[in-house]
């Protein structure tokens, strides 16, 4: 069984609709994302709001080798995943959302490999009639500094993907 909870409380005296929301839930995750970086469950904080036609969201979300509260993943792991999204919609039917994502991965004693990535992103989708689209475009780029006598490497990848639909009526 997984435990979702949050606590969300909204932020006085600021313009906009600005909340702050803490606890345990799922982690953004684009689907472009090249490598691992699993579906978490963790602790985490996030702070979104609206600035006009934009709605920008930070989050930080970490986890401490001492717990295990995602499916799958070892004791071992020590993540800190760190996301910037601004999201919008420049016209009736399009959505953008251009995001940066941080994720660092820290030597264990059961790792001895330190892996830091980063995730540059858009995600667009559209709506016009019967027509819809989706675009998801991920640059990868990143080290995994490995233990004293072992070979360090850089990390480059890049993903698009394209889905595209067509809504016909009954028959």
């Amino acid at each position: 069984s997984v435990v979702t909870y949050k606590l969300s409380v909204k932020v006085p005296s600021v313009p906009g609709n600005w909340w702050v929301t803490m606890g345990y839930d799922n982690v953004f995750l684009p689907r472009g994302l090249v490598g691992r970086l699993p579906n978490l469950r963790e602790f985490g904080v996030q702070l979104k709001g609206t600035m006009g036609i934009f709605k920008p969201q930070l989050e930080i979300w970490k986890r401490d080798e001492t717990e295990s509260g995602t499916l799958g993943l070892d004791f071992d792991d020590d993540d800190d995943v760190y996301i910037g999204k601004l999201g919008f919609s420049p016209m009736k039917g399009v959505r953008l959302l251009p995001y940066v994502v941080f994720h660092e991965q820290q030597r264990t004693a059961a790792r001895s490999t330190e892996i830091e990535s980063w995730y540059l992103g858009l995600s667009a989708s559209a709506r016009h009639k019967i027509f819809s689209g989706k675009a998801d475009f991920v640059y990868q780029t990143g080290d995994l500094d490995r233990a004293s006598g072992e070979t360090d490497s850089e990390v480059s990848a890049y993903v698009l993907w394209l889905q595209g639909g067509v809504t016909l009526g009954g028959a």
